[in-house]
Parts: C-alpha cells; structure tokens; sequence
C-alpha cells in the first residue's frame, strides 16, 4: 500500500443514525453526499472504507465506488485474505 489519504467524520448525511430518513432532510442528505463525492473524488485514494452501511449506499450511489469495512481494510493491510 502506497499513501494513505484518511478522512475522518463525514458528519451527519441527514439520517442522524437511523435507518431511514426523517420528513425534510433530502435536502441536507444530498448537500452532504455531494460535498462528500467532492473529497472522495478530491483525493482520489484506491479505497474508501465506511462503517455505516446506510452512508455506504450513499457513497456507492454518488461516486459508484463500493466501500469496505474497516476490518476489510486492516486485515487487507495486513495481508490477511478474506473468506
């Protein structure tokens, strides 16, 4: 693994930790998604690691990039194969 860019607390997309979105937060989820493609596409890494699977369908469906668990990518780091 070469440089590793680390991003930390996306903050809230608009779901404030529930599955699901509360009445009148479209809006805000989407100014947050778009601002996170922006850093996303900005640096530009060989990966992107999330650990919230509904912010995870978010990044998917904006940048159509998949994100990997955090332990994936540890144990990716670490040589350990998945299975």
């Amino acid at each position: 693994m070469g440089k590793i860019p680390i991003m930390v607390d996306v903050g809230d997309l608009g779901a404030g930790g529930r599955w699901g979105r509360p009445a009148g937060k479209r809006g805000r989820e989407q100014k947050g998604i778009q601002a996170l493609k922006k850093r996303i596409e900005t640096q530009a890494a060989d990966v992107v690691v999330g650990d919230c699977q509904l912010a995870n369908g978010g990044i998917t469906d904006a940048t159509g990039r998949v994100p990997v668990h955090p332990m994936q990518f540890v144990a990716r780091a670490y040589g350990i194969e998945e299975g």
